[in-house]
């Protein structure tokens, strides 16, 4: 017996000390692994989605279904380019049928969709650019920036969540691109389908690097090498297949609908005359920069990030060469960035912009190996400590990140329950515009939702058309044969206890639902 112990033991040093595992996937593995472990509600507790978590629901119960088309509602009044996020929750969701809440299913599902993108980009610096020990301060950096944003972000389904591991591989893929290899086509199309597809944003940064890391790579090599390259037109083609399929869904609904949401997406673009002033634009970008360091916005903000993106920049002969050709990328990134902050419609930029975090995790990954060059090289004994100590702090991150919001509430619970709703009758949800109707629309939503897993029928007025999916339209279904109105107001004072006044009016915290007949 102990004997076995013993071999089991070997192996499993064995198994730790080989450096792909060391390098590649432990921190990973550790993070994720101990994420979880603070978030095991995800598991076990019910949840009830409201407002955009909702819609998104929405979607992906007709993405499960084969039936969606487009990405999740935006706030331009169009939709999202594509849905292949909610195909793969739809499809993620049939193994987990042990996770008590379709929200846990989605959250868990998230989670090893991030945990996949970045074991992706670790691995190929890890294997084509034989980067090593630098990995385990890149990671850091990494979950150290995203950290700022809360500990939502690591398994939300939000789509401005959805995309930051993503573009941490697409930035990857931007340092094959520009050196011509082969494998920068495959992943640049991969990562960039998701963050197009996600976030209409995205465009503004993943098709200029694309061209312009791509043309790059083009010219180091040469064009007639690049071309009559066979394992670049392999990985082209798999790629580019890959792009074709996940678009096929929003190419379809633009030729049935023509002019579809693609067309609304391009004509959005093309009459966006926007010029947003430098101060606000400044401030939002700063947020991403510094807020992962709370510290350094004691320091004048335009110095302290002017210091941090000229540094590399200085002392660029103190950085291996791919790490030049990374501060390259990031200063494209961040440019092409400050251009479409300017340009973006509204204050949207704090929801838009959330890739930030991944290039300021960038830039003080640069900054932190201009620190460590200056200590020279460190011996066998002290990596060992170091490695140690690095993972050490990246549980801890996990730690003090806290729990996700997996809090249950019970308001769409208590009213659909109130309306004791009937399979044979339509009911038509409404709620009105306005800031102080903002938190009715929240709640409407996940009755809406609510109503629909139940597969009780439900639509919404067209003023609300661009929250919900088709299915959800009243206009196209007013001839069916018994109609009730739900409509949602705001109360004030608010009721903590769910009361019932006069027939068909219910009320409980902030607010009323009148039922009525149409």
């Amino acid at each position: 017996m102990k004997s076995r112990e013993t071999n089991i033991s070997v192996k499993m040093r064995t198994f730790f000390s080989q450096p792909v595992v060391r390098y590649v996937f432990l921190f990973p593995t550790a993070f994720f692994i101990s994420y979880f472990a603070v978030n095991s509600a995800f598991l076990n507790q019910p949840y009830q989605e409201m407002g955009d978590l909702a819609a998104n629901a929405l979607q992906i119960m007709r993405a499960s279904e084969g039936r969606e088309m487009l990405g999740a509602y935006s706030r331009f009044q169009v939709n999202h380019i594509g849905p292949i996020t909610f195909y793969y929750l739809g499809w993620i969701a049939k193994p987990l049928f042990f996770v008590v809440s379709e929200h846990g299913k989605y959250s868990i599902g998230i989670l090893l969709y991030n945990y996949a993108f970045l074991c992706i980009s670790l691995f190929l610096l890890y294997k084509k650019l034989e980067v090593r020990s630098s990995l385990l301060a890149l990671t850091l950096s990494l979950f150290v920036c995203l950290a700022a944003a809360g500990p939502d972000i690591f398994s939300s389904i939000w789509g401005p969540s959805v995309i930051l591991f993503p573009m941490f591989l697409f930035i990857v893929s931007c340092l094959f691109l520009k050196r011509g290899m082969p494998e920068g086509l495959l992943w640049s199309l991969v990562s960039g389908t998701f963050i197009v597809q996600n976030q209409i944003g995205g465009l503004t940064i993943v098709v200029p690097m694309f061209l312009i890391c791509g043309g790059w790579g083009i010219y180091s090599l040469g064009w007639k090498k690049y071309i009559s390259s066979r394992e670049h037109w392999k990985f082209f083609g798999i790629g580019l297949l890959f792009a074709l399929i996940a678009f096929l869904p929003p190419i379809i609904q633009e030729i049935q609908s023509f002019p579809g949401n693609l067309s609304k997406v391009l004509a959005l673009g093309a009459k966006n005359k926007t010029v947003h002033k430098p101060g606000p634009v400044f401030e939002y970008l700063f947020s991403y920069y510094l807020g992962p360091f709370p510290l350094l916005t004691k320091i004048p903000k335009d110095l302290i990030l002017g210091v941090l993106i000229l540094l590399p920049g200085i002392y660029r002969e103190r950085l291996h060469v791919w790490e030049k050709d990374l501060y390259s990328i990031f200063l494209i990134g961040f440019f092409l960035s400050l251009f479409g902050a300017f340009k973006l419609q509204g204050g949207l930029v704090s929801h838009v912009y959330w890739f930030e975090y991944v290039f300021a995790a960038v830039l003080y990954y640069l900054n932190f190996r201009l620190l460590a060059s200056l200590v020279g090289k460190i011996s066998v004994e002290k990596q060992s400590r170091l490695y140690k100590a690095v993972l050490f702090l990246l549980v801890l991150v996990t730690l003090r990140l806290g729990k996700a919001d997996f809090t249950y509430v019970d308001s769409p619970e208590k009213f659909l329950d109130a309306m004791q709703p009937q399979k044979d009758v339509l009911y038509k949800i409404e709620w009105g515009f306005g800031d102080e109707n903002h938190i009715q629309g929240h709640l409407a939503t996940g009755v809406v939702l609510r109503m629909a897993r139940q597969q009780i029928p439900v639509c919404v007025s067209e003023k609300w058309n661009f929250l919900f999916p088709e299915d959800y339209r009243c206009e196209a279904r007013k001839n069916a044969p018994k109609i009730k109105r739900v409509v949602f107001e705001t109360l004030d004072p608010p009721s903590p206890e769910f009361r019932a006044g006069k027939e068909g009016v219910f009320e409980y915290k902030n607010t009323r639902m009148t039922l009525m007949k149409q």
